[in-house]
């Protein structure tokens, strides 16, 4: 005979399970739905999810990093953020001026996925902004070609 304790026990990890998953799956579903009411209704294929934006280099103090959507549209590279409020970062693909692999950024450690995106503004003074990306060979050819392409015009 099963005990009480551990069908209380079975029933308690079902239960965690079945949150867990669904946590993931509602948020997937919600930076999406984010994403498309930034678009007007599509998806666009030049997007990640699970990015993480650490702030500029001349915020002051040490922010939260914000978890979202990136995205490359015809003009900028944009991120939207998935939390309680709504953040929207767009950054012009002719103020991009180059961007480097870094370990370090605000004093965070961090891992090989972090770029650094060197930003020039339109009065010549640059600073830079820390993103986490879930494929960041993708995004550094797309940045590559976007900066040559800028350069050329």
């Amino acid at each position: 005979m099963i005990s009480g304790n551990i069908v209380l026990n079975l029933v308690l990890a079902a239960v965690l399970v079945g949150g867990l998953i669904s946590y993931f799956v509602l948020s997937r579903r919600y930076a999406l739905r984010r994403v498309r009411d930034y678009t007007g209704g599509e998806i666009p294929e030049t997007m990640d999810l699970g990015v993480i934006f650490y702030g500029y280099s001349s915020d002051e103090g040490r922010l939260k990093p914000r978890k979202g959507a990136i995205l490359a549209t015809s003009e900028s590279l944009v991120f939207v953020s998935l939390e309680i409020r709504p953040e929207i970062v767009e950054i012009p693909w002719k103020h991009l001026a180059g961007w480097l692999p870094v370990g370090e950024f605000r004093g965070r450690p961090l891992n090989n996925k972090i770029l650094v995106l060197r930003i020039t503004g339109d009065i010549g003074v640059s600073r830079d902004a820390g993103f986490a990306l879930p494929r960041p060979e993708f995004w550094t050819s797309l940045m590559n070609i976007a900066i040559k392409s800028e350069k050329k015009d």
